[in-house]
């Protein structure tokens, strides 16, 4: 694998050599002119880590041949123009990926607060009640999905997304946790 790597590293470096003799300055200042500094730049690291003394690694050598793909995939795309349909919709989606992280940072935040609250409710249930109405299976189920802020985080994820059914972590939580933590759980 290792011999792979190092032979796509020198046909890439053959093609970045023969672009640059091809176009010499007009390289740096033509309209592709971040793409081909990314090749530069591209190149210079495979080199920089294989000439490192920890040589036994090549993963990196592997994500940078991923990279290079991803490079010449969108650069073809670019090129394309007359499918103008696929160039719009790449357009839309690469548009809509701002909103798409904003999205997924306030079902953090939501995620996060909700996740608080029920494990709050649950060490509440859990501390004011001596005799629990739960089997030893159910309380180890309870501390699983519960039992702290990153493992309610996971359980909400979960039944969100039909990972595990909400009904059951519902269930789990109508005898401890109070009617309005409930209908909160429910309102997430």
């Amino acid at each position: 694998m290792r011999v792979v790597d190092y032979l796509f590293l020198g046909i890439y470096t053959i093609e970045v050599a023969l672009r640059l003799a091809v176009h010499r300055l007009y390289f740096f200042i033509n309209d592709d002119y971040m793409w081909n500094i990314f090749d530069i730049a591209l190149v210079f690291l495979g080199y920089s880590f294989l000439l490192s003394a920890d040589i036994a690694d090549t993963e990196f050598l592997r994500s940078l041949r991923i990279l290079r793909v991803a490079n010449k995939l969108v650069r073809v795309v670019r090129l394309v123009h007359f499918v103008s349909e696929l160039r719009l919709m790449l357009q839309c989606v690469l548009g809509s990926l701002r909103s798409l992280v904003w999205a997924l940072v306030l079902l953090m935040g939501f995620t996060i607060v909700f996740s608080i609250l029920l494990v709050q409710q649950f060490a509440n249930a859990f501390t004011m009640n001596t005799s629990s109405p739960f089997t030893d299976s159910e309380i180890k189920i309870i501390d699983d999905s519960f039992g702290s802020v990153y493992k309610s985080m996971i359980a909400l994820f979960k039944s969100i997304t039909g990972g595990a059914d909400w009904g059951d972590f519902y269930n789990l939580a109508r005898i401890l946790v109070h009617l309005v933590h409930l209908y909160s759980f429910c309102i997430f």
